[in-house]
């Protein structure tokens, strides 16, 4: 069931879930939007979004199209272009990057996967936080 406020409306999300593979907002059985915390969607859009790719936020997005995704240097480029993409996410606290992981094929498609620790998300005292993933593919 919805989360529904006091007049029987359902409660607009913290944030929506932004499926990167089909440029789309998720919604749920009902029809609803699917609600993700907000670093979670900070992320995915840092990731989505080519630096300087929305007007009104210049210094959101990231420089990973255009890596080439079958060279030596494919792991270090796309792992520098994550870190400064959510540069300001890791300065504040907000995340904790665990890994960049990248795989190319030969038809130029590139995925690169992140795996973090969203450090305001809520857990029990002495809990550690969960490890979340984000993906996205990038086609040349």
């Amino acid at each position: 069931m919805a989360n529904l406020d006091a007049n029987g409306r359902p409660k607009p999300p913290l944030a929506l879930t932004w499926n990167p593979a089909t440029k789309d907002y998720e919604r749920d059985a009902d029809g609803l939007y699917v609600e993700r915390h907000p670093v979670d969607a900070a992320v995915i859009l840092a990731l989505t979004v080519s630096l300087k790719g929305l007007p009104g936020s210049p210094e959101t997005g990231n420089e990973l199209r255009g890596i080439p995704p079958m060279v030596p240097t494919t792991q270090s480029q796309a792992d520098t272009a994550v870190r400064a993409a959510l540069s300001r996410l890791i300065r504040q606290g907000d995340i904790t990057i665990v890994a960049v992981e990248t795989q190319g094929n030969t038809y130029g498609l590139l995925l690169v996967t992140v795996r973090y620790f969203n450090e305001r998300a809520p857990r029990l005292p002495g809990q550690p936080p969960e490890e979340k993933t984000a993906s996205l593919p990038l086609a040349p």
